[in-house]
């Protein structure tokens, strides 16, 4: 799934534009770790999980890098054993399609918010709607465990520029 040059990619319905989810900037790390895992979940020959914990490495340092990526996968995990469709992701290479966020990475990037705002209702009715399953609870936990290894969130509101997309309304 890589467009690179020339990309036009526009987003479908559930999709918004990554800058629309009002994400710090370890959040957008998450994201783009989270996409370079799905991109060796995909084609497991490209070892790309080598890159996701070297790009977690050079942004956090090593041994804080090292945990933020390993809880990443861990809460990817937690959400493939309990969703039964496809988790669409966009190339984080490519910087069209990567400015843009699936409506499955906004779910999950808006619940790993929402706990960092100590919002788990919210969080969890995200993560209900997309593992689509009414018992989250792995999933969750994965996510308040890589929320505590995030530098605290900025005071932000609870409110994010997508509402018609999210169960923040």
């Amino acid at each position: 799934m890589s467009h690179e040059a020339g990309c036009t990619r526009q987003p479908m319905d559930g999709d918004c534009y990554v800058s629309d989810l009002q994400l710090t900037a370890d959040e957008e790390m998450v994201l783009r770790i989270a996409r370079i895992f799905f991109h060796s979940f995909t084609q497991p020959a490209s070892q790309a999980w080598v890159p996701a914990f070297a790009q977690a490495e050079e942004t956090f340092g090593s041994d804080q890098g090292l945990i933020i990526a390993g809880r990443t996968l861990n809460t990817l995990k937690a959400i493939r054993r309990l969703r039964r469709s496809l988790f669409m992701f966009n190339s984080p290479s490519c910087p069209g399609c990567s400015r843009i966020a699936t409506e499955q990475e906004r779910r999950m990037m808006i619940a790993l918010a929402l706990v960092r705002l100590g919002d788990l209702e919210r969080a969890e009715a995200e993560l209900v709607l997309l593992c689509e399953s009414q018992s989250v609870r792995p999933a969750l936990d994965a996510v308040v465990t890589l929320s505590t290894a995030l530098h605290p969130p900025v005071t932000r509101q609870s409110t994010f520029a997508h509402p018609a997309h999210s169960v923040l309304q």
